[in-house]
């Protein structure tokens, strides 16, 4: 019952995220007068508000960071050219709702199954970063590494299997005040993002972490919620948030945002 009503209260608090979110974009869109045609609904694009010489993702956050991009394993692994060994931590640190598939996958590497923790790996149908032969860690994190490009565009450009591009992020420095959004051209960042930036695996080994010029600016994780729990690819999902850290100055638009 616990548990019922937990998700219950996640499921209500996502669609109020939701509701707060197309409300903002049209305080936005007033604010700048826009037509109500410039907000995009769709779920097929990362573009929040078309303008006339932009399309813009607008970020609201509640704290000092917010979810980015929300991906399946199989999305990404279909999408880029992977090894076999970053298949395998791809599946096993960010799970799969077949526990038999797991078990396959540690038997493969050589993984003791009776060795993982109950309550943080077998339970929840995934492994810790500290329980994967290091061949697998060192896969994982060479390609996140290696390809930044493809990283940033699939987090803040041009998403994975959407139908356009953004070029301009706006941030809410305070939740709801459409007076305290900035605006940043993410050509700009993804050049920094491309020299700069580094992954690694946080001290809990629960989630990945990219740091640049010595900040963290984004965590990976596992989503680990959703209905039905451990069995269904969304709970499984690689989740993305992105930190206010990232968002400098000299990114800054200067220009009218609305031409």
């Amino acid at each position: 019952m616990k548990e019922l009503n937990y998700m219950n209260k996640r499921i209500a608090a996502g669609r109020r995220g939701k509701i707060g979110g197309h409300n903002f974009e049209r305080a936005f869109a007033k604010k700048y007068n826009l037509s109500e045609e410039s907000i995009e609904g769709g779920g097929r694009t990362k573009v929040d508000i078309r303008l006339p010489s932009y399309n813009l993702s607008l970020k609201n956050p509640l704290k000092s960071h917010t979810q980015v991009a929300l991906i399946s394993p199989q999305s990404w692994l279909k999408t880029f050219n992977v090894t076999e060994n970053f298949k395998a931590f791809i599946f096993l640190f960010f799970g799969l709702p077949n526990m038999n598939t797991i078990r396959k996958i540690c038997c493969k590497h050589g993984i003791n199954f009776s060795n993982l923790d109950y309550e943080q790996e077998i339970k929840r149908q995934r492994l810790l970063a500290s329980s994967l032969p290091e061949k697998l860690r060192v896969a994982g994190l060479n390609w996140f590494n290696g390809n930044p490009e493809n990283v940033f565009d699939a987090l803040f450009v041009s998403g994975i299997n959407q139908t356009d591009s953004v070029d301009i992020l706006g941030w809410a420095w305070i939740k709801n005040e459409v007076n305290s959004v900035k605006f940043y051209k993410l050509n700009l960042i993804r050049e920094d993002f491309i020299r700069g930036s580094h992954w690694s695996v946080s001290s809990t080994n629960s989630t990945l972490w990219c740091n640049m010029g010595g900040e963290k600016i984004l965590h990976l994780q596992m989503k680990g919620s959703g209905k039905p729990k451990y069995i269904s690819w969304g709970y499984h999902g690689m989740m993305f948030h992105m930190y206010n850290t990232l968002l400098k100055e000299k990114y800054e638009l200067t220009e009218n945002i609305a031409g």
